[in-house]
């Protein structure tokens, strides 16, 4: 099952992306959520649906999936949903931090995971 939430449009997201044009001020906060192993599969729906929440906290954009059937030996595909958000700036990205909605995902949440590695990139 892949699930894609975003609120950009017609290949934005990946305009956004782009280094084409050169270094862009944007951040980038990519979270890696590893699913704890013994969770039922009402509890992984309902994570699943409980991340969706998070695409609703204002962003430049937003995607959430799962691991790529990619297969190369420098691929990590042992995490069970990334998300990644893009923020105009570390305001933007302070902002998401404290929202309320990102703070009920975490309480919600946090006992489903049994790991979550973030990586955040200017």
């Amino acid at each position: 099952m892949r699930a894609v939430a975003t609120r950009t449009r017609g290949g934005e997201l990946a305009r956004l992306l782009s280094t084409s044009s050169g270094p862009t001020d944007m951040l980038v906060h990519a979270v890696y959520f590893w699913l704890r192993p013994d969770l039922s599969e009402q509890e992984q729906a309902q994570f699943a649906a409980n991340l969706q929440t998070l695409a609703t906290i204002p962003s430049k954009g937003c995607y959430i999936g799962k691991p790529s059937s990619t297969d190369r030996p420098v691929i990590d595909r042992s995490y069970t949903w990334a998300l990644v958000l893009l923020f105009a700036d570390l305001a933007e990205h302070d902002a998401y931090q404290v929202h309320p909605t990102h703070q009920a995902f975490v309480a919600e949440n946090k006992s489903l995971w049994s790991r979550v590695q973030i990586y955040d990139s200017e």
